[in-house]
């Protein structure tokens, strides 16, 4: 399968799950080894969607400097991309009603950055994704070039070109292709186990530490000794 099927497979997988569970759904999909490697492709937790129900998934396309560059105007590369902007440190703005409208017109999807924006109640009322750590007034500035789709740190993460961007009110993840493949996979019974407790006992009245297997399931859980992706479909095999 090409990149752009497999990317475009990801998306409408990760899609599909209920929004408000998007991003603890693939951690909880992790194995327990790899717990520490992922937590460190989590974004600072202050960068949060500047409105709760705000989700973008996505490739990203970078912007590895305080400056967000003409390049990346003209730049078509960003269609159907999350800009993911690095701020170095600048407490300035260079993201406003402007450049989102910009983003969106030649088709990306959302914007991430580890800085500030501006024009937040306008773009409050818009349906286009930002993530930041909030708002200012103070101006950063622009330039004609700039680092462009190259690897970039953004929120203390390492962010490639076309990693994809996963956002929610939770905030926002980074996967390589292959790990956001694997996740999505691995997530499928974590879902179903949610959906199976809630629709065939606790709806009917039954307790959920009385449901059959909670108790055994929590074990494992508690003392790691199973990957939770195991337990779950472990469970749901027996119990579903």
């Amino acid at each position: 399968m090409k990149k752009e099927e497999r990317v475009k497979k990801i998306i409408e997988g990760i899609k599909k799950i209920p929004s408000g569970h998007i991003t603890r759904l693939l951690y909880e999909a992790i194995p327990w080894k790899m717990r520490k490697y992922f937590d460190r492709k989590i974004l600072c937790p202050e960068i949060k969607p500047i409105r709760d129900d705000m989700v973008v998934v996505g490739p990203a396309y970078t912007i590895g400097d305080a400056w967000l560059t003409l390049e990346m105007i003209k730049d078509e590369r960003k269609e159907g991309h999350v800009i993911v902007v690095s701020s170095s440190g600048n407490q300035g703005t260079f993201i406003g009603a402007l450049v989102c409208e910009i983003a969106k017109q030649d088709g990306a999807i959302g914007i991430v950055t580890d800085g500030y924006v501006t024009h937040k109640q306008n773009l409050l009322k818009k349906d286009f994704p930002v993530f930041c750590r909030g708002s200012a007034i103070k101006y950063s500035g622009y330039a004609l070039t700039g680092d462009n789709f190259s690897t970039i740190v953004c929120g203390g993460v390492k962010v490639n070109p076309d990693d994809i961007i996963v956002g929610n009110a939770d905030g926002v993840m980074v996967f390589t292709i292959k790990e956001a493949e694997k996740l999505l996979e691995d997530s499928k019974p974590i879902l179903e186990i949610t959906e199976t407790l809630i629709n065939k006992y606790m709806s009917k009245g039954i307790k959920y530490i009385d449901a059959p297997g909670v108790k055994e399931f929590w074990k494992h859980k508690a003392n790691e000794d199973k990957n939770e992706t195991d337990i779950y479909a472990d469970w749901c095999s027996k119990n579903k």
